[in-house]
């Protein structure tokens, strides 16, 4: 319970209460599901990534690669804001 306290958050089990309220539980097992099935997308992507172009770095090194730098430099400035 510790290691998935500390993965997840307190955030998750504070911030489910207005959700479940709002939809009931069957809604937001299935928000969830729909979220988990988009975060494993991406993460199979990027797993994908990292075994056709191995650098020792960030996903930004993929970024770098596949986009204009100028939208590199607008995903900096959002991050620093964020």
């Amino acid at each position: 319970m510790m290691s998935l306290g500390g993965t997840i958050g307190t955030g998750l089990f504070i911030g489910i209460a207005e959700p479940l309220s709002s939809v009931g539980p069957a809604g937001a097992l299935l928000a969830y599901l729909f979220a988990g099935a988009i975060m494993l997308a991406t993460m199979m992507c990027l797993g994908e990534l990292s075994c056709a172009f191995p650098h020792s770095g960030s996903f930004q090194h993929y970024a770098l690669m596949f986009m204009p730098v100028t939208c590199l430099e607008l995903y900096h400035w959002l991050a620093l804001l964020v």
